[in-house]
């Protein structure tokens, strides 16, 4: 099967956070996984420890991983390098032929959260590919998550829609690669324009009717599939949704809309819900 865990490139820092996110990767074989890359990149500060003796330990470390997805039946291999950690996830998924980036980050706010959370957001911002965040511990996470590996399954996944083409290309990808693992489709709508409150009232009417419309078409191919209509800041409002959802999973793209809104609507919004959501998050990049 072919999409986007044809060749799945997972970004570790070797942490026992990253260590948990890693055993939910054999589960990914359901989805179609065809070949498993893990990377381990060496910052400088490590670098200046003593490269050869960090390589050693982390080629040890992923012997080890490999060894545990082979054994499940998973191609794999590993590579360990040197460098800035976003520039070298990039230019391996790259030169590799990654069709998912897996890594994880913590919540903007926690321990480490900037550092981590930096990374993350250079990788989605430059990657061709989706990048699917796993949120890390380093924060209060919802009590049904906690301890919880959220790679597979995904149990509800939270489809943020604008009606863009963008959007509407991810709700596609989500129902069509990812069905095997989400129990349920949560679409939502945030209502971001209207001046006066007939406006908005108006803008919200249209909204759940083509919410409507598309939880119809796919509730005749045997989804499960909720819809919500929000007024207010988008991805404040996205976080909300989703917590209150229990969903394991926001999938969005990073642009949409048009003009002079895209970065503002969209790429912004996207960057928000990765920065502060609690829940782990897919980003689909521009088409």
């Amino acid at each position: 099967m072919d999409g986007m865990f044809k060749r799945v490139l997972f970004a570790t820092d070797l942490s026992r956070d990253c260590s948990r996110v890693f055993m939910g990767l054999a589960e990914l074989k359901c989805m179609g996984m065809g070949h498993a890359r893990i990377l381990y990149v060496m910052d400088k500060d490590q670098e200046a420890e003593g490269f050869y003796d960090v390589e050693a330990r982390a080629n040890e470390e992923l012997a080890a991983k490999k060894d545990y997805l082979a054994e499940r039946g998973i191609s794999v291999d590993a590579a360990v390098r040197a460098g800035e950690p976003a520039a070298e996830i990039l230019k391996c998924a790259r030169e590799w032929g990654a069709t998912l980036v897996i890594m994880g980050s913590t919540p903007r706010g926690a321990l480490g959260g900037l550092l981590v959370g930096s990374t993350a957001e250079d990788v989605v911002r430059g990657s061709g590919v989706p990048v699917f965040v796993e949120r890390l511990a380093g924060g209060a996470v919802p009590e049904a998550h906690e301890g919880v590996c959220r790679v597979v399954p995904f149990g509800k996944v939270l489809v943020p829609l604008d009606f863009s083409d963008a959007s509407l290309a991810v709700l596609g990808r989500v129902t069509k690669e990812m069905r095997v693992a989400a129990r349920e489709v949560v679409l939502a709508h945030v209502v971001v324009g209207g001046w006066t409150q007939a406006g908005r009232l108006s803008l919200a009417e249209k909204a759940e009717a083509r919410l409507d419309g598309l939880a119809g078409g796919l509730s005749a191919e045997g989804l499960t599939v909720r819809t919500h209509v929000h007024d207010g800041h988008a991805a404040e409002e996205i976080i909300k949704i989703a917590a209150e959802e229990e969903a394991g999973l926001v999938a969005m793209s990073l642009h949409g809309g048009s003009g002079r809104l895209k970065e503002a609507v969209t790429g912004g919004t996207a960057m928000h819900v990765l920065h502060h959501s609690h829940v782990s998050v897919l980003v689909f990049p521009e088409a």
